[in-house]
């Protein structure tokens, strides 16, 4: 009879030997698998030279190299992508807010980093202090469609919400005044208003709605073949345990 240390030892070594078969038997026999992603400052953008590139994009490439399969990366806007990855089977999506009302909808793979998101106004626009969300409701909000803070906003019962297909496109209603408020975190509006030629300064946050504030992942479609999630579940962990992680947060400034 096996003791409890010799059973404990061997249930170690069986796990160990499983996540290592689950993790490179792909190698032999690759497959394909579409990613698809949008345009997000520091995570996923375009480089100098016209290839996507950024924090986001080199996990999911250090995950592709773990588990043998390529990477077919599609950038799309994300209300097709959020819509793809909802509901074709082995389809990836990132980075994506894990949100309770998401939580059942997809396979969540692993941590990205974590986005804190504020309510933005032109300086002066907005007269009143903004101490609670209910007074939001009465000015009109430009959100990009299917993201975290639309389905949000959504579901707290907001009517005056512009639907737009990317970001850009409500800063510039912001801007033109066809919008009272928009939704960003700062680096990420920062930079988008420095690509459109126009000026921070003359921005102010004027609320924080805590409740967006959710972790960004990796996930793949609920239907996908768990096996799949497996290995790239243990791919994940691998990049934490082996540092890969970390130092991809520290290349590209992300806490």
């Amino acid at each position: 009879m096996l003791t409890s240390y010799q059973h404990n030892v061997s249930s170690l070594g069986y796990r160990i030997s499983l996540c290592i078969f689950l993790l490179w038997l792909p190698a032999a026999k690759a497959e394909e698998i579409r990613v698809v992603t949008e345009y997000l400052h520091t995570f996923q953008m375009k480089n100098e030279n016209g290839i996507l590139g950024g924090y986001a994009v080199e996990v999911v490439h250090a995950l592709f190299d773990l588990t043998g399969d390529k990477a077919n990366i599609e950038v799309v806007p994300w209300a097709r992508a959020y819509h793809e990855a909802l509901n074709d089977k082995n389809v990836m999506i990132f980075s994506i807010a894990k949100t309770p009302l998401r939580e059942d909808l997809f396979k969540w793979i692993g941590t990205l980093s974590q986005e804190k998101l504020f309510v933005w106004a032109l300086k002066n626009h907005i007269k009143e202090p903004i101490t609670e969300l209910e007074q939001l409701k009465k000015y009109t909000l430009a959100t990009t469609r299917s993201s975290n803070p639309e389905q949000y906003l959504t579901n707290k019962g907001f009517n005056k919400l512009f639907r737009i297909s990317k970001p850009n496109q409500a800063l510039g209603m912001l801007f033109k005044e066809r919008a009272d408020l928009i939704i960003s975190t700062e680096m990420s509006l920062r930079h988008r208003t420095k690509q459109a030629g126009l000026n921070f300064d003359q921005l102010v946050k004027v609320y924080e709605i805590e409740a967006l504030n959710h972790q960004l992942y990796i996930a793949f479609n609920l239907e996908t073949s768990p096996t799949l999630i497996e290995r790239y579940t243990l791919a994940f962990t691998r990049l934490q345990e082996n540092g890969t992680l970390h130092a991809l947060m520290t290349k590209w400034h992300i806490h």
